[in-house]
């Protein structure tokens, strides 16, 4: 017993004498520690800030489309889009749908570079949006929404206000007659030209509302 209970003294001296160790070399560990953290950020910010401003003004500093297709904005925008990118009129935002989400996404360009994307609309309705298409004002952003009671898509819109969107709605008129499928366009007037049932349709703008949507010969 005496054996052992001197074994156990030789060991809590042991431990004492590495934790008194450990004390007297922390200030020196925890000053490297955050010397390395200090490090680590400043190596993360000046890489974005060296993407940001590459990729920014005309072409997002790349260099301008020539006859042979080449990669765009790797970095900013997706490799999973399911809808095409839509750029706004000074260029410093870009709405998009992915794989990944269920709804459209956007990013900015700030003075310190592309921020982190987020969701376009936070209040979960519609439930879902995809195929972004803004007005060639750039005041209105039409997308298009998939209803599961209906099981179709409708065409929604949403008003700019500086730097926030009015909550979405169907336009007016007859426009939503047909159950479109995918992408569609706009033109300066606010006729959208859209896809149905294999053929291609115009829905021209009038005196504030959506006509009868006519197809086109395609």
């Amino acid at each position: 017993f005496v054996g052992a209970e001197q074994q156990n003294r030789l060991m809590e001296n042991k431990t004492g004498i590495q934790f008194a160790r450990i004390q007297q070399l922390w200030p020196y560990l925890r000053q490297a520690l955050v010397l390395f953290l200090s490090s680590f950020c400043i190596i993360l910010l000046t890489s974005q800030v060296t993407t940001g401003e590459r990729l920014s003004g005309m072409y997002l500093g790349q260099e301008p489309p020539g006859k042979s297709p080449e990669r765009f904005a790797k970095g900013i925008i997706p490799d999973d889009l399911h809808s095409g990118p839509v750029f706004s009129i000074d260029g410093k935002t870009i709405y998009y749908k992915d794989m990944v989400h269920d709804g459209i996404m956007f990013i900015s360009e700030s003075n310190r570079g592309w921020e982190i994307p987020k969701p376009l609309f936070v209040s979960g309705k519609p439930e879902n949006s995809d195929d972004p298409c803004l007005h060639p004002a750039g005041d209105r952003l039409f997308f298009s929404s998939y209803d599961k009671a209906d099981n179709r898509e409708y065409i929604y819109f949403c008003k700019k206000d500086k730097n926030a969107f009015s909550e979405p709605r169907k336009p007016a008129g007859l426009l939503n007659k047909l159950d479109l499928h995918w992408q569609f366009s706009i033109a300066e007037s606010g006729n959208i030209y859209f896809s149905a049932n294999g053929n291609i349709y115009i829905s021209s703008f009038e005196e504030g509302k959506y006509n009868e949507p006519e197809k086109l010969d395609s």
